[in-house]
């Protein structure tokens, strides 16, 4: 009797190891899915607001300028986070980090992760400090 229990625990453990590794795999996929949608949308949603910044009626306000660059910046920073991990799932690469190609890449690609965010952020203070100094000194 106990050896048909090991036997049952062993398959029960087995075939427990091929759930989660299916489940693994299923999470990993889903994931992909939404960093790509949310990449997508976001690249485009940033184009869409990039070309209507640079029509005629807003190009002479200094305001559209700092908003191209918002959504440059915005661009680059959903296409340069998730840049590692597209590389290390994908196969034709080799399943490697770029972080772990050398010590100026990893450099590099930490630098960019922080920087594209940040700089983003300064252009919606510009934004926001521009719009403050037009409301409270019109006309100057």
């Amino acid at each position: 009797m106990t050896n048909l229990s090991i036997n049952e625990q062993n398959a029960h453990n087995v075939s427990s190891e091929h759930l989660l590794e299916q489940s693994s795999e299923h999470h990993e996929t889903v994931l992909a899915i939404i960093v790509l949608t949310q990449v997508t949308l976001g690249v485009l949603g940033n184009v869409a607001s990039a070309c209507v910044m640079n029509r005629r009626e807003f190009k002479e306000s200094s305001t559209a300028v700092y908003l191209i660059m918002l959504s440059l910046f915005d661009t680059l920073s959903l296409l340069v986070g998730p840049l590692n991990y597209a590389v290390l799932a994908s196969k034709q690469f080799g399943g490697i980090l770029l972080d772990d190609q050398s010590v100026f890449s990893c450099l590099v690609m930490k630098y960019l992760v922080y920087l594209f965010p940040h700089v983003s952020s300064w252009c919606l203070c510009a934004v926001t400090i521009e719009r403050v100094l037009v409301v409270y000194w019109p006309h100057r």
